[in-house]
């Protein structure tokens, strides 16, 4: 006897499942309907509607779009200051090396000085003539080939 109550209770658990399962989909179908009601209001019978819900959509994206172009702006504005200061740090140190140079050819005896600057390329001999003080520069020029002379004294012109 025990054995038909559990399985009479099981029947009646089992059909409370089914009416539970047939309104819960009933329910989903009344939320679905209304839900496509709502967007018939909106798209069907309104297109100003649509056209100013339209316009608020794509102010919203050239928003954000502008906000990105702000910001790639301005890590483009910082990399440009970097390269700047890392620039100028260069040129700091070619400027150092240039006046080292100069002070190291004005120590040496002038006819020596004149040997080497001939044998150096015109840009670089330029630059180190440029740095260095007029009156030894003058004295190393009297021992610098006269055809030499001429083509650093043209990339002076040029570096300054």
């Amino acid at each position: 006897m025990m054995k038909f109550q559990t399985t009479g209770l099981l029947m009646k658990m089992h059909r409370k499942i089914k009416l539970l399962k047939i309104l819960l989909i009933l329910l989903i179908l009344i939320g679905v309907q209304k839900a496509v009601y709502a967007g018939q209001q909106i798209s069907g019978d309104d297109p100003i509607k649509i056209k100013e819900l339209q316009i608020e959509r794509k102010k919203k994206e050239l928003l954000i779009l502008q906000k990105r172009i702000a910001e790639e702006l301005k890590k483009l504005q910082q990399i440009k200051e970097y390269i700047k200061e890392k620039l100028d740090e260069i040129k700091r140190m070619e400027t150092d090396r240039y006046m080292q140079l100069a002070n190291l050819y004005a120590s040496i005896p002038p006819k020596n000085a004149g040997k080497i600057m001939e044998e150096l390329d015109p840009k670089t001999a330029a630059k180190i003539m440029l740095y260095m003080d007029k009156k030894k520069a003058g004295i190393i020029w009297g021992f610098i080939d006269p055809k030499k002379a001429c083509q650093i004294t043209k990339e002076m012109v040029r570096l300054k």
